[in-house]
């Protein structure tokens, strides 16, 4: 990530056209925060229950929430 930002940077100090890949490298710089996470969302089994659970709607395994009216108000401490 750090060489094509030098070269961005200093290749026109040269006199080096670069207008096309300076386009390149804005757009890398712009997707690798995006891109960045995915391989972890992938590998991790926890992250990747949590990405299928919540993101994809059709997936019919989920947590249903405790039914709070059932509980014992009677009990004092």
């Amino acid at each position: 990530m750090i060489g094509p930002l030098n070269l961005f940077f200093f290749l026109p100090i040269t006199g080096i056209d670069i207008t096309y890949y300076s386009q390149v490298v804005n757009f890398t710089c712009v997707i690798y925060p995006a891109l960045d996470p995915l391989p972890n969302i992938l590998i991790i089994d926890e992250y990747r229950k949590t990405f299928l659970s919540h993101f994809l709607f059709w997936r019919k395994n989920r947590i249903e929430p405790a039914n709070l009216t059932n509980l014992d108000t009677n009990n004092k401490v």
